[in-house]
C-alpha cells in the first residue's frame, strides 16, 4: 500500500504531500494537473497511488484542460481537485473566472502554488489578487499540518458555499517537511456520479450569466461570515499596542520573529487562514485594540489593503506598517531577517546576535552556481548541430523547460522567452517585423500544452519560421511526468509531426540529435524552407532512460594523451558543448572527464577535430 494511504501515526511530510492527504482524508474522487514546481509533487503523489484510492487522475495537456475536468467532475458529483503552479492559473483562468458562477456539486478545490523569489518561474505573480477577481473563497496554510487540515476544510467549504475554493501555496509552504497528524480515510471518494441536467444555470449566455453573477456575490458574502470563524482566526498575545497580522508563511516567519526578539512590550499576532473574503470582523476587532499593526504576507500588499481600507471603513485610528511603508518589500520571497527588522523597528528591540551583517552571506557573496543542461542531455547536441548551421547570430526565440538553459554559455541559444508556447508565436512575429529569418525553440510538453495555436497562426499566416522541438519524449524539468507523445505511458501517443503538418507545418522532418549529419541536414532544409518549417530532434532525457532502465548505462569517455590521435588541448570538447562531466583547471595540460558524471553520449568526441575521446570500454 502507497504510504500516504498507509500512515496512521504522526509523520513527516513534505506540505504538498501533506496537502494530498488532505485531499485523501476528504475522499476525493478526481484530480487533474499539468505539472509545474512548486506545485508538481501534489500530482506525482496522486498519479501513484491513483489505482489503490479508487481515484480518477489526469495528466493535462495544460492547465485550463485541468480546470475544464474538475468543473465536469464536479458538477456530476465528485469531489474534485485540480493543482498547478501560480502562472499555470493565467492558463486556467479563461475556466476559472467563469466557474463560480456555475457553482459546484461536489466540492470543488483549485491549488495555485506561488513561487516568491522566481526560484523555478519567470515572474513572481500573487494569485491572491486571481481569487478576489474571480470571486472565489480562498484559504492560505502555514504549515503540513495545516495544508492537511485545511485541504480537507476546503472540500467541505466548496459544498457548503456551492463555489470552488483557492488553496493557495507558497514556495516555502509547498516544500518544507514537518510532522502531520493524520486523520482517518473514507471508505470510498465521495462520488454521486450524476449529472443533473440544468442548462438554464449551466450554459453562460449572457441572460445566465448575469443572473449567475448575482447568485455567486450571495454565496460569496455568505463565505465572508466562515472567514471571520475562530477556526481561521488565531489570535494571540500578552494584550499589547502593537499588532501582527499574517498570512500563509509570514505567519511562521512572524511567529518566528516573536520568539527571537523579545521585543519589548510584545506584540499581539492575528493568524489568517481564510484571507478571501476579507475576514472583516476579525480584522476591526483587532484593530480596535491595537495602536500600530504590521502586515507580514509574501509578494504584494493584499492584504495590508484591504487592512487599510478596512481601517478606514470603522474608523479606526490603527497605523498600518507594511509594504507602503517600506517595513517590507515585495520583492523576492520574504526572510526572516526581514521580518525581524521590522519588528524590532517597531518595538525598539535590539536585533538578536545572528541577523547581523557578517553572520550569514548574501546572495552575491556566494559562490556562483549557474543552472545547466544535464550530462547526456541530447538538448545540448540539438543546440550545437543548430547552431553549426544558423550561426551564432541568428535571433532565437526559446520557451518554458529545461532547454531553455541552452540560452547560457558556451550554447547562446535564446534571446527571448516569456511563457509556456510562447517561442512560436514569437519566433514567427520577430521574423515578420525585422524580416529576416527567426528560429524557435520548443519542448515536446510545452508544445502540446501551448504551442499549437502559434504555430497554426503562423503557418495560416504565410510566416517565415523554423521551429526546432526537442523531444525528449517526457516532461523532464518537473519530474518526467508524461504527455501525449511520451511512449508507454498507458495513453494513446499522439505523434507530435502529424500534429505539426495537420498545422500547416512543410517540411516536417524528425531526425535523432546523436547523428549530427542528419540534424544538421534537416536544419538546413527547414532554415532553407519559405514557410513555417518543423524540425523534431528526437531523442529520450538521458537521466530518465537511464531510471526507467529504457537504455542501458553507457560507460565514461576518455581522453587520450599520447600517439597519433592525441589531445592537442584545444579544449574544444569544453568551449563548444559545456558538459558539466569535462572539467579544465587552469594551469593542467587539458580537460578532464569527471566519469561519475559522464555517461557516454559522445558528444564531445563528435567536436573532437583530433579523434582523442573515446570510450573507456
Amino acid at each position: 500500500m502507497d504510504p500516504l494511504l498507509d500512515i496512521k501515526d504522526r509523520t513527516l511530510l513534505l506540505g504538498n504531500e501533506a496537502l494530498v492527504r488532505g485531499a485523501l482524508e476528504a475522499g476525493i474522487g478526481a484530480f487533474s494537473t499539468y505539472p509545474g514546481t512548486p506545485a508538481s509533487e501534489i500530482g506525482d503523489c496522486l498519479y501513484r497511488l491513483a489505482d489503490e484510492a479508487g481515484l480518477f487522475f489526469e495528466y493535462a495537456v495544460n492547465e485550463m484542460v485541468a480546470v475544464e475536468t474538475v468543473i465536469a467532475f464536479s458538477l456530476s458529483g465528485y469531489r474534485s481537485m485540480a493543482a498547478m503552479k501560480h502562472v499555470g492559473l493565467n492558463v486556467a483562468s479563461d475556466a476559472f473566472m467563469t466557474f463560480p458562477y456555475l457553482g459546484v456539486e461536489g466540492g470543488a478545490v483549485v491549488v495555485s502554488a506561488d513561487d516568491p523569489g522566481c526560484h523555478s518561474s519567470q515572474n513572481e505573480q500573487d494569485n491572491r489578487h486571481l481569487a478576489r477577481m474571480a470571486g472565489t473563497p480562498m484559504l492560505e496554510p502555514a504549515t503540513p499540518e495545516e495544508l492537511r487540515v485545511l485541504t480537507r476544510r476546503a472540500f467541505e467549504l466548496s459544498e457548503q458555499f456551492r463555489l470552488p475554493v483557492l488553496l493557495r501555496l507558497t514556495t516555502r509552504i509547498a516544500h518544507m517537511r514537518a510532522a502531520v497528524d493524520p486523520g482517518p480515510l473514507p471508505d470510498r471518494p465521495v462520488a454521486a456520479r450524476e449529472f443533473t441536467r440544468d442548462p438554464m444555470n449551466r450554459v453562460m449566455v449572457p441572460s445566465v450569466a448575469r443572473r449567475r453573477h448575482r447568485e455567486m456575490t450571495r454565496m460569496l458574502e455568505d463565505a465572508g461570515s466562515a472567514a471571520n470563524s475562530p477556526e481561521f482566526c488565531r489570535r494571540d498575545g500578552p494584550g499589547s499596542n502593537l499588532g501582527i497580522i499574517a498570512t500563509g508563511s509570514g505567519r511562521n516567519l512572524a511567529d518566528s520573529a516573536l520568539r527571537d526578539l523579545k521585543a519589548q512590550g510584545g506584540a499581539d499576532l492575528l493568524e489568517l487562514a481564510f484571507t478571501y473574503p476579507f475576514p472583516t470582523r476579525a480584522i476591526e476587532s483587532f484593530l480596535q485594540d491595537h495602536k500600530r499593526v504590521l502586515v507580514v504576507e509574501e509578494l504584494t500588499p493584499f492584504m495590508e489593503d484591504a487592512v487599510s481600507a478596512i481601517a478606514h471603513r470603522c474608523h479606526s485610528d490603527a497605523e498600518i506598517f507594511g509594504k507602503h511603508t517600506g517595513h517590507l518589500t515585495e520583492l523576492g520571497e520574504l526572510g526572516p531577517d526581514q521580518v525581524t527588522a521590522a519588528l524590532a523597528d517597531l518595538t525598539g528591540s535590539p536585533l538578536p546576535a545572528w541577523s547581523g551583517a557578517d553572520a550569514v552571506p548574501s546572495v552575491d557573496e556566494l559562490p556562483a552556481r549557474p543552472p545547466i543542461l544535464c550530462p547526456g542531455c541530447p538538448h545540448r547536441a540539438s543546440y550545437l548541430m543548430t547552431r553549426q548551421v544558423v550561426g551564432p547570430d541568428t535571433l532565437v526565440a526559446t520557451d518554458i523547460g529545461c532547454y531553455t538553459l541552452g540560452l547560457f554559455p558556451p550554447l547562446g541559444m535564446g534571446d527571448l522567452q516569456i511563457c509556456m508556447g510562447g517561442s512560436v508565436s514569437l519566433g514567427a512575429a520577430l521574423g515578420a517585423a525585422l524580416d529576416r529569418p527567426v528560429l524557435a525553440f520548443i519542448g515536446d510538453s510545452t508544445f502540446f500544452h501551448a504551442g499549437i495555436p502559434g504555430l497554426v497562426n503562423a503557418a495560416s499566416n504565410g510566416r517565415k519560421l523554423l521551429l526546432v522541438v526537442l523531444d525528449n519524449e517526457t516532461t523532464a524539468m518537473t519530474g518526467y511526468q508524461p504527455h501525449p507523445g511520451s511512449p508507454g505511458n498507458g495513453r494513446r501517443r499522439i505523434a507530435i509531426e502529424k500534429v505539426a503538418e495537420a498545422c500547416g507545418a512543410d517540411p516536417v522532418l524528425t531526425v535523432d540529435p546523436g547523428n549530427p549529419k542528419k540534424s544538421m541536414d534537416a536544419v538546413r532544409t527547414g532554415w532553407s524552407s519559405d514557410g513555417v518549417a518543423v524540425v523534431v530532434m528526437r531523442s529520450p532525457c538521458a537521466r530518465h532512460a537511464l531510471r526507467t532502465g529504457a537504455v542501458a548505462p553507457r560507460p565514461p569517455v576518455r581522453i587520450v594523451n599520447g600517439g597519433k590521435e592525441s589531445c592537442s588541448n584545444c579544449t574544444s570538447c569544453v568551449s563548444l558543448t559545456g558538459c558539466p562531466a569535462l572539467r579544465l583547471e587552469k594551469g593542467s595540460d587539458g580537460p578532464e572527464v569527471i566519469e561519475s558524471l559522464c555517461n557516454g553520449c559522445g558528444l564531445c568526441a563528435m567536436v573532437c577535430p583530433n579523434g582523442a575521446i573515446v570510450s573507456s570500454e
